[in-house]
C-alpha cells in the first residue's frame, strides 16, 4: 500500500515526475545505505507535456494518452506494459492482472475528474486552489498557460 499523504514532485522542463512511496520503503531503514534499493517500493508517475502520462509500478507500467475532443470531452487511451505474461500484480489480489489494476484506477480517476469538471462547469467557484500534494498539476497549468501565450504570439 502507498502512503495517503506523501509524494515528491520534480519538474524537468515542461514535464514532471511524481514519486509515490509504498509503505514497504520503511523496511530500508534497517538496511545499510550502500545496500538499499527502492525497486518495488515506489511508483513514479511521469507527465510528459502536454498529454501523456507514464506510471511505473513494481511489476508493470501504464501509459495514458489524453486526447482533447472538445472543451468538455476527452478521449482516453490506456496501455499496460508488463515484463511478464499478464499475470497477477504483486501486492494485489491473486487474480488481479495489470490491465485490471489499471482499469480500476482509471475508473476512480475518471469519476474524480468528471466531478471536478461538473463543479467547474457550474460556475459556482471563482477560483480553484490545488492542494499541498498537487504541485505537478500547478506546474502543468503554468506550462500550458505559457505554451498557449506563446502560440498566440506567433
Amino acid at each position: 500500500m502507498q502512503f495517503d499523504n506523501l509524494n515528491v514532485v520534480e519538474t524537468f522542463g515542461r514535464n514532471s515526475r511524481v514519486t509515490f512511496p509504498y509503505r514497504a520503503i520503511n523496511k530500508l531503514r534497517a538496511i545499510p545505505p550502500e545496500e538499499r534499493s527502492v525497486e518495488g517500493k515506489l511508483t513514479y508517475v511521469y507527465h510528459l507535456f502536454p498529454n501523456a502520462i507514464v506510471a511505473t509500478f513494481p511489476t508493470f507500467m501504464a501509459m495514458v494518452v489524453l486526447e482533447p475532443l472538445a472543451i468538455d470531452r476527452t478521449n482516453i487511451i490506456t496501455y499496460a506494459l508488463t515484463k511478464d505474461a499478464d499475470g497477477p500484480v504483486a501486492g494485489h489480489s491473486a487474480g488481479q492482472r495489470p490491465s485490471e489494476f489499471v482499469d480500476a484506477g482509471a475508473v476512480e480517476d475518471r469519476a474524480m475528474a468528471c466531478a471536478v469538471q461538473r463543479g467547474l462547469a457550474s460556475g459556482a467557484n471563482e477560483f480553484l486552489e490545488f492542494g499541498r500534494f498537487e504541485g505537478a498539476i500547478g506546474h502543468f497549468h503554468r506550462t500550458l498557460r505559457g505554451a498557449l501565450a506563446g502560440a498566440g504570439a506567433t
